[in-house]
């Protein structure tokens, strides 16, 4: 369209656009680099911030919190470092093609004066009518450009994190043996680079029997475990299992949901079946102190449990799921010495629940071995005596060395036991953490029903002035009043542009040569470039600022807060805070902002224009604007509130999945990955 009025002068406009695309694939090759960097930073914040918030009760009893306070800004610092040289680029890509359609204009007003022709108001005007078509895409195009960086860096780590090695479904076979566990020669490790950590495993296990594996601290039985779920690779021998397995893990993992949720796991309530396991996993006492019983809502990792009975409610979810094979790593290390009996007797004993059971029990309780059919001893990855409690007592001068050893191990951990203080304190939300004998703490919330963890409330109604004042004093009352001046300048420098092509096409102004009115169209040009610049650079860098500022306050509070705080809010909330809204605040709302300035700058100016070349058009506004601002508000309204439930939303699925991860083990040995998929 511009060819037809133009003729080839057009082509001169394309030709100086077309010098302005290497520049711009070369930002956005640098952008890509420090998008890279940015994202690996703000990995390292995030992954930090979790392992603070998932250890906050140790970091607080040793008052640490300034400590990992300042690792994590360490960080936050270098993510922001490299987020203002982003801004840099941001602003040079946003100079460049917010001035492209004018600098297509004046190559072309340019050739077609200097060429000898005369360029009249007609061309100049529909010239600049398709240029001001072309300004809204040219303006939108950095910032397309940007999120294909980002996109692209993206699906990279997507892709990477896809195609890393997945655990093998077969290495572990299932073939319908005589022996419920056949081991054959095995060595396993963590990872297939590394060297094995247990060597030459060789066993069976024959269906209904109880056998131990023991051990000193160090030996390889959580491995052993942890091999049997295929959760470690073997470059040799042969594993089987037959049948269904169910997993205590030696570190228990609990739900958030009620104890009753905990123990069911996804089964269908056997209210019968169910009030026997409580008993046998001696759970009664502790239903009759919880505030709402098995409806007690229990938090993120069993927080107000107790170890003991976060132990309990572990075995009591296994015993419950009535399987083939069970797997107990060390189920009763947490328990007092009475509860342990009365479970081993009651449950894993030859009179127990799961007398019919396969059982593989690990444990170093000397009075519970008499009582096994088999025993396997690991020493250093090794399995160094297998056997019957009493053939080996009888016969193997090695084994009762190790009852000697492992006797004088227990006395030493009993000795250092009675040693530790009982903690009682209580917080300002009535929870309460009472000690139980060998200091087995319980934590109770007094709230009504059992309830521990509030809905996570957001905001109706328009945002409060407040918000937008705490918001632009981060960033700075001088810097938001310096860019509203650059946005006025950048707007008046454009609509003077257009003014002096009019005086141009007339020749309003004697005695000057169209020279004379091309170079000052230059700097008009000109000016719009700098200020536009200057705009997007001090904005970007400052609200870059503002964004460190509100994250270094709310971390600071978040890491300050009491106990009560991390007891009924979820980490999935505290993260998505710290993480997504933090996001927010570095890149979309700057970009918002500037959009918004530039918006409005530009109305008012069209409309100041519209009016000094035709007054009449003013009394049109009023009604316009009326029509307008309703329009606004119903939208506004609606795009407000979806955003606040967007955001609110998000936070269930981040402890959702965290919770996933930290259960990953417990989750595949039960064969429930299904489940939790359809849940995230």
């Amino acid at each position: 369209f511009i060819y037809s009025e133009l003729g080839n002068a057009t082509f001169v406009g394309i030709g100086v656009l077309t010098l302005l695309m290497p520049i711009n694939l070369v930002l956005g090759y640098f952008m890509k680099v420090f998008q890279r960097q940015q994202m690996k930073f703000k990995d390292q914040r995030l992954k930090s911030m979790n392992e603070v918030l998932s250890g906050v009760k140790i970091l607080k009893l040793y008052a640490w919190e300034e400590s990992f306070l300042e690792q994590i800004l360490r960080i936050r610092k270098k993510e922001i470092h490299v987020l203002k040289k982003n801004a840099v680029l941001n602003a040079l890509m946003s100079l460049f093609w917010t001035v492209a359609p004018f600098t297509v204009g004046l190559g072309a007003f340019a050739f077609t004066i200097l060429s000898g022709n005369q360029l009249t108001a007609d061309s100049a005007f529909v010239t600049l009518s398709y240029l001001n078509i072309m300004r809204v895409p040219f303006t939108m195009l950095p910032m397309m450009i940007l999120l294909v960086v980002q996109v692209k860096v993206s699906l990279k780590r997507i892709n990477d994190f896809i195609n890393t090695e997945n655990l093998d479904p077969e290495s572990i076979s299932h073939k319908l043996l005589k022996n419920v566990v056949t081991m054959q020669h095995v060595d396993v490790k963590c990872s297939p680079d590394m060297d094995p950590f247990l060597k030459d495993i060789d066993f069976q296990i024959e269906t209904g029997s109880l056998t131990a594996i023991v051990g000193s601290v160090g030996s390889g039985k959580t491995s052993l475990i942890s091999a049997l779920l295929g959760e470690l690779d073997f470059n040799c021998g042969n594993i089987n299992t037959r049948g269904t397995i169910a997993y205590v893990p030696q570190q228990p993992w609990i739900q958030h949901g009620t104890l009753k949720e905990n123990i069911t796991f996804g089964r269908e309530l056997d209210e019968d079946k169910y009030k026997q396991v409580i008993e046998a996993c001696a759970l009664t006492r502790d239903l009759d102190i919880l505030p709402a019983g098995d409806q007690t809502e229990i938090g993120e990792k069993g927080l107000n449990l107790s170890g003991g009975q976060k132990q309990r409610v572990s075995l009591a979810r296994a015993v419950y799921r009535d399987e083939d094979l069970y797997l107990l790593d060390d189920p009763l290390s947490a328990v007092d010495s009475h509860v342990g009996k009365h479970i081993f007797d009651h449950v894993i004993g030859p009179n127990g629940m799961l007398k019919n059971k396969t059982r593989m029990f690990v444990t170093n309780g000397l009075p519970f071995l008499p009582e096994t059919d088999n025993i396997v001893v690991l020493d250093k990855g090794t399995i160094s005596i297998k056997g019957s409690y009493h053939s080996l007592l009888g016969n193997d001068t090695k084994f009762s060395k190790f009852l000697k050893e492992l006797d004088n191990e227990r006395n030493e951990n009993n000795d250092l036991g009675h040693r530790r203080n009982t903690l009682q304190y209580k917080d300002t939300e009535n929870i309460t953490l009472k000690s139980e004998q060998n200091s087995d703490y319980m934590l109770i919330n007094n709230k009504e029903n059992g309830k521990l963890t509030q809905k996570e409330a957001f905001e109706t109604g328009s945002v409060k002035h407040k918000v937008y004042q705490y918001y632009f004093k981060s960033v700075g009352l001088k810097v938001c009043i310096l860019c509203m001046l650059l946005q006025i300048l950048w707007t008046g420098s454009n609509k003077m542009s257009n003014y002096w092509l009019d005086l141009w096409t007339e020749n309003a102004i004697p005695g000057y040569d169209s020279i004379f009115y091309l170079e000052v169209y230059a700097g008009l040009g000109g000016f719009q470039a700098l200020f536009n610049f200057m705009l997007m650079l001090v904005f970007g860098i400052k609200a870059l600022q503002g964004a460190s500022s509100l994250h270094n306050e709310m971390l600071v509070r978040v890491l300050k807060s009491p106990m009560a705080f991390y007891d009924t809010t979820p980490i999935g909330r505290i993260v998505n805070r710290l993480s997504k809204d933090i996001d927010v605040c570095d890149g979309t709302l700057p970009q918002n902002m500037t959009s918004w300035l530039n918006a409005i700058s530009g109305f008012t100016g069209t409309m100041v224009s519209i009016v000094a070349v035709l007054p009449i058009l003013g009394g049109l506004f009023l009604p316009a604007c009326i029509v307008f601002i309703v329009i606004q508000k119903l939208y506004v309204a609606t795009s407000r509130q979806l955003k606040r439930l967007e955001s609110v939303s998000r936070s269930p699925i981040y402890s959702q999945f965290g919770e996933t991860l930290n259960g990953i083990s417990t989750i595949r040995a039960y064969k429930s990955q299904e489940e939790f998929t359809r849940k995230a």
